[in-house]
């Protein structure tokens, strides 16, 4: 009885300590106020950090999106620049080849001219003599009223022109026979257009580059487009749209070739019949090529 009695005395000494303990915990370290309509006291600072972090990962997602559309832009424009010097380079090479041809002593014809694209080199620079000559004479002139100087000129460049589109028309039959079958791509295409332009406008190398790179990508949106050719069962109407669309392009691409030019080059260019050629086509007619060679 006296053993309980002592163990009543000391757990209720014990009770006293540890309240008195918690007291002065309590009052050292005050629980965070509770803020009218919150439950609790630490919440508002996890929300703040949810709307901080929120934030961050939309800058995130933010920056994100603008490096992949640098990225992008950065790849597109390599691609252009390739594209851009694989032109430059094949528009390099075929100025050298046809330079080189034109300094060919054999007049024999598939000498001078070994290919289409020669050949329209050689249709170029004849409408240009023939251009310049009428510039120079007039395209009725009357050689016993000219002086005896110029009248010999005269005749020294007819007799040039009429050799030289004798020469054109038997390398023409020459490569007609041999039936040579030619792929139908924008550089092919661009290339036969260029070839006839560097010869009637006497491009030099950096014209001829541009020029060539300028017309590959025209005619790579006639390809794109579908507008060379009819598809099947095209109506009327699509005919009509296809034609119309070929057309705009042909202008478009003629206003940009005449940016490279010089003002007598645009002039000559401009000239009838010349001022009719279209470059973005799948069959390239200069004037002096008839219908059905």
């Amino acid at each position: 009885m006296k053993w309980n009695k002592i163990n009543g005395i000391m757990v209720a000494a014990l009770l006293v300590v540890v309240g008195t303990l918690w007291a002065a915990r309590h009052l050292s370290h005050p629980a965070p106020p509770v803020l009218p309509g919150v439950p609790g006291g630490a919440e508002p600072a996890a929300t703040n950090q949810m709307t901080g972090l929120d934030e961050t990962v939309q800058q995130l997602e933010t920056e994100h999106a603008r490096l992949s559309a640098s990225l992008l832009a950065a790849n597109a424009e390599n691609a252009r620049l390739e594209t851009a010097k694989a032109q430059a380079e094949h528009g390099a090479r075929l100025f050298k080849a046809l330079a080189e041809q034109a300094t060919v002593q054999d007049q024999n014809p598939t000498n001078t001219y070994p290919s289409l694209r020669h050949l329209l080199a050689g249709i170029g620079k004849l409408t240009r003599l023939g251009a310049e000559a009428a510039a120079k004479w007039g395209n009725n002139v009357d050689p016993q009223k000219l002086p005896p100087a110029e009248r010999e000129a005269l005749f020294d460049a007819e007799a040039g022109m009429q050799a030289e589109f004798f020469r054109l028309e038997q390398a023409k039959k020459l490569l007609n026979a041999q039936n040579q079958e030619t792929a139908l791509t924008p550089e092919t295409m661009a290339d036969t257009a260029s070839c006839y332009l560097y010869g009637l406008l006497d491009l030099d190398s950096g014209q001829f580059s541009q020029i060539n790179g300028v017309l590959q990508s025209y005619c790579q949106q006639a390809v794109q487009q579908g507008l060379l050719q009819a598809a099947p069962g095209e109506s009327e109407d699509a005919a009509t749209n296809r034609v119309a669309a070929l057309d705009q392009l042909n202008q478009n691409a003629r206003a940009a070739v005449q940016t490279l030019l010089s003002s007598k080059q645009a002039e000559l260019l401009g000239s009838e019949p010349l001022g009719d050629v279209k470059f973005v086509t799948a069959r390239f007619r200069a004037p002096l090529i008839q219908e059905g060679e």
